[in-house]
């Protein structure tokens, strides 16, 4: 439980009062319920067993006053829901629910229309005035206020009024209304209600509406109750310290929410762009393992060829010279071109030959044994280099 102290539309600043120096941001309704300190639902949830013997001991009390601190009034399934909220057992609502609907249809500060219960100001009882006699004069005093009662003095007029003879039959009797000094004389001391704040429960509903304002008497109508003898003033008791800090706490609230909204777009950013380096990265594999494949399927096309080609010259009896030429003019197609030929003789070189035996200075005298192989792309990629061995002389 906790208090509230700035409230921006569903999120308010709670002081915690289980540690008192914790101060929370949190967002009222679902678990965070909200009640409005001095109402009667504060005080049932603050005395759970309150209000159980109560509502056992008259349970239509109980719904009325819950009537009385809703201004729109309530359904009856809205009434059982809340008394539940408030910590009663269902079944024992369910149980007491028939009894309540049937005299709260009886009573006269509670009015049932369009399914909704509202509570009303009870009817106020007519005055019995009888008929005086038309001769006559009627006296009306008004006793003389004591000086304890009130700070201020009572006028003349409001202490003695007489009327004058009156025709019954051509007007109604005037009926002068009590003096505000007898009323404030007569009626019980009114306390000053001075605004608690709001108290934030854990499993508690959203808001509790303010009791509606007393309508005015009619005249001629009995004075009113001690409910509506004075008006409740409104008093603050939060200096203005209090009230700047407040309004900072809002303010860096606000702050703290355009930031968290600003903090979850960029969040959304980032995730759609790594969605599509992801995608990019994908197909950038697939491209590059279909131009593997292609070029795979090329090299083993083409060695498929070269066999074929050596197995018909063969099987032909073609002549050596005409089988390498023919091996020749199949690779120059794929860009490869021969390292010397078989018996060609030429001076050693180390970037393109390889020795059969022993180590050779450069330009050393040599003869070809094996030709190797050079593959001419954009560039020039050694594939084997050509066996050779020293020319004796």
């Amino acid at each position: 439980m906790g208090t509230v102290l700035s409230r921006t539309g569903t999120l308010a600043r709670v002081q915690w009062n289980d540690n008192g120096a914790v101060e929370e941001n949190v967002r009222l309704g679902g678990e965070n319920l909200l009640a409005i300190a001095g109402t009667r639902r504060h005080q049932f949830l603050m005395d759970l067993p309150a209000l159980i013997e109560r509502f056992t001991s008259d349970p239509v009390a109980v719904v009325v006053e819950l009537l009385r601190e809703s201004s729109k009034g309530l359904k009856a399934q809205a009434i059982k829901e809340l008394l539940v909220e408030l910590g009663l057992e269902p079944a024992a609502v369910d149980r007491a629910w028939r009894g309540v609907q049937a005299k709260l249809a009886k009573r006269d500060d509670v009015r049932f229309r369009a399914n909704t219960y509202r509570w009303v100001w009870p009817r106020p009882a007519e005055d019995v005035i009888d008929s005086p006699d038309p001769s006559a004069e009627v006296e009306m005093t008004v006793p003389p206020v004591e000086a304890e009662t009130t700070a201020s003095p009572v006028p003349k007029a409001d202490v003695e009024t007489t009327a004058s003879p009156v025709d019954v039959e051509a007007m109604d009797i005037p009926v002068p209304e009590a003096s505000q000094a007898e009323a404030e004389a007569t009626a019980p001391p009114v306390t000053e209600i001075s605004p608690v704040a709001p108290t934030v429960f854990s499993a508690v509903p959203d808001a509790v509406p303010e009791i509606p304002a007393a309508p005015p008497a009619d005249a001629g109508a009995k004075a009113t109750g001690p409910e509506t003898s004075a008006p409740i003033r409104k008093s603050s008791s939060r200096s203005a310290d209090v009230a700047a800090a407040a309004e900072d706490r809002k303010s860096s609230s606000r702050t703290a929410e355009a930031a968290e909204e600003r903090a979850r777009v960029l969040a959304e950013r980032c995730e759609r762009l790594e969605r599509d380096l992801q995608s990019a990265n994908d197909r950038a594999i697939k491209l590059r393992t279909t131009q593997e494949r292609r070029l795979q399927i090329d090299v083993v096309r083409a060695l498929a060829g070269l066999a074929a080609e050596i197995e018909e010259m063969v099987t032909g009896r073609a002549t050596p010279e005409i089988i390498v030429e023919r091996v020749r003019s199949l690779v120059a197609g794929q860009a490869l071109h021969p390292i010397g030929t078989v018996g060609e003789e030429s001076g050693f070189d180390p970037a393109l030959h390889e020795p059969l035996a022993g180590e050779l200075e450069p330009g050393t005298p040599v003869s070809v044994i094996r030709p190797g192989y050079l593959w001419t792309t954009p560039e020039e990629i050694l594939l084997h280099r050509a066996l050779v061995e020293q020319v004796r002389a």
